[in-house]
């Protein structure tokens, strides 16, 4: 019997049944009157699927630029870090430092998507631009630009996934599919009554059901089974994928501990200097008494 797509199905899948049919229609001259409805139908078929193959390459450029926009934003904040400490003498608990990183650091704001790399850095914008040192300055000229950039680059992505889903849902590409299943079923129906129209020719109450591609065969290539070498391939890239992995998660472990460890470094110079301080004035209350006692002649 003839089957029915569902939206999910590939265009190619529906192309390929289209064709099977219509070669099966145009080779029996019983049915070879049939076959002008399916060349009909793959003129429109070309339509829609040169539509489909225009938003898909769409959204692959636009997938391009929004890889492009993070990887021009994932350095910035350890580059800004870096900037600031040269203001603060390498101090992080700061105003201005905190400022910025007082939730996160800057590894792990870079290592973030685009969209949330722009929610996070937006607002920094504003305060940099704002502020009264040039190189933070020219950093809030520089952020302004590479928020445009990953804003745009995301609105794109985000229309065309909409009129991606548009056209696959209730679009042209949605129409086809519904007129080809509908083509389908009238073909069949027609077919269905060959038999019992044509008696003189003995044909089989299945008649119908070999002008249609068997399910199975319309949405993806026959399968074949697996071998050791393709097992093999599948844990060499899981392997390469694994090793990829963990020197990045060296990397940004490295890069933790060292903040970390500067954070302590700096805490335990604060904690000195405190001590220093309560030292140092300590010693000069007792200077102070120790000369108020001279003075007075006391022993």
């Amino acid at each position: 019997m003839a089957r029915s797509f569902r939206y999910e199905s590939s265009i190619e899948a529906v192309a390929r049944s289209s064709w099977y049919t219509g070669g099966r229609l145009k080779a029996n001259p019983l049915t070879a009157s049939l076959a002008s409805d399916y060349d009909a139908f793959d003129a429109k078929l070309t339509t829609v699927a040169a539509a489909e193959q225009s938003l898909n390459r769409t959204r692959v450029i636009a997938q391009g630029a929004v890889d492009g926009a993070w990887q021009g934003l994932q350095p910035f904040p350890g580059a800004l870090s870096k900037k600031i400490l040269a203001l603060t003498k390498n101090k992080r608990n700061v105003p201005l430092y905190q400022l910025f990183f007082d939730k996160d650091t800057p590894s792990r704001i870079g290592s973030r998507s685009l969209a949330l790399q722009v929610a996070t850095m937006k607002p920094w914008v504003v305060h940099l631009k704002a502020s009264s040192e040039p190189v933070l300055q020219a950093c809030g000229t520089e952020l302004d630009g590479l928020i445009t950039t990953g804003e745009s680059a995301l609105a794109s992505l985000e229309a065309v996934d909409e009129s991606i889903k548009a056209f696959r849902n209730y679009g042209d590409r949605a129409i086809l599919y519904d007129t080809f299943n509908g083509l389908n079923k009238s073909t069949g129906g027609k077919l269905d009554k060959m038999p019992s129209d044509n008696k003189s020719l003995h044909l089989p109450v299945t008649f119908a059901r070999g002008f249609f591609e068997p399910d199975g065969r319309s949405d993806a290539p026959e399968e074949k089974p697996r071998t050791s070498l393709d097992v093999q391939a599948d844990i060499n890239r899981n392997v390469a994928e694994k090793t990829k992995l963990d020197a990045e998660l060296k990397t940004v472990q490295a890069a933790e501990a060292a903040e970390a460890a500067n954070e302590a470094a700096l805490a335990a110079k604060r904690q000195k200097a405190a001590d220093l301080k309560a030292s140092a004035a300590a010693a000069a209350a007792q200077a102070k008494q120790l000369e108020e006692e001279l003075d007075h002649g006391q022993a």
